[in-house]
């Protein structure tokens, strides 16, 4: 169990002040608590630090490939979070169906493309149990 630093205390304060206007996609639910959910796991991620955004598929495609470049500490960070991340949109799914994939700037397609990328990813980089439930999870997203 990991005990809250005064370091982990201000990046949460920072975090909350920052995402705190912010809900999941097409839902009511803040955007914090996920934020929590992932440091739970451990938690180091963002496709881009610029603003505007680049295009989005460019922007999932050089993540992709920046993972093969990230140190451990940042991958499991990273999984931690995308594995969130699918969980919600499986479980979203379950609830609304096919309607959930206009949430997202990548449709259906896109969408899908992105996440089985990261599962082929972090299986191969950071193999263990939470890979597998990421890949697990993205092939029910995909069923």
């Amino acid at each position: 169990m990991m005990i809250p630093t005064d370091r982990f205390d201000d990046a949460l304060s920072y975090a909350s002040r920052l995402h705190r206007a912010q809900l999941r996609k097409g839902t009511r639910i803040p955007c914090v608590p996920h934020l929590l959910t992932v440091a739970a796991n451990v938690a180091d991620c963002t496709d881009s630090r610029v603003e505007p955004k680049p295009p989005w598929r460019a922007r999932k495609a050089a993540y992709l490939e920046g993972l093969h470049h990230k140190p451990a500490r940042s991958l499991l960070v990273s999984l931690a979070n995308k594995t969130h991340n699918a969980r919600a949109i499986l479980g979203d799914r379950r609830q609304v169906g096919e309607a959930i994939w206009d949430r997202f700037t990548g449709g259906r397609d896109g969408t899908l493309w992105y996440y089985a990328g990261l599962a082929q990813a972090f299986r191969m980089l950071l193999p263990g149990p939470l890979a597998d439930e990421l890949d697990a999870t993205v092939r029910a997203m995909a069923a």
